[in-house]
């Protein structure tokens, strides 16, 4: 099979950490991306998601509540027996 080159251009400091990386694996970039570019290929996807992480809406509910809440001095307890005893009221 013919091979081709191909050109990827990339910052010099990342170049360098993913090199150093890679070599504790025992893999050199150009490996890497083969890897990459057979599993692609294998799963027909790319192998890991692209994109922003977003909560739920219940999450952001709960978010939105713990920051109200947050605001406001909450009781503390000694024990849990107290914490229990405080329920039961």
């Amino acid at each position: 099979m013919a091979t081709k080159n191909i050109s990827v251009r990339i910052d010099e400091e990342l170049k360098q950490q993913i090199e150093t990386l890679l070599d504790s694996f025992g893999l050199n970039l150009t490996t890497a991306i083969h890897l990459y570019i057979h599993k692609v290929l294998s799963e027909q996807r790319i192998p890991f998601e692209i994109g922003h992480a977003h909560p739920n809406r219940i999450t952001h509910q709960a978010i939105l509540e713990a920051k109200k809440y947050g605001k406001q001095k909450a009781k503390s307890y000694k024990s849990s027996d107290e914490l229990k005893a405080s329920l039961i009221k």
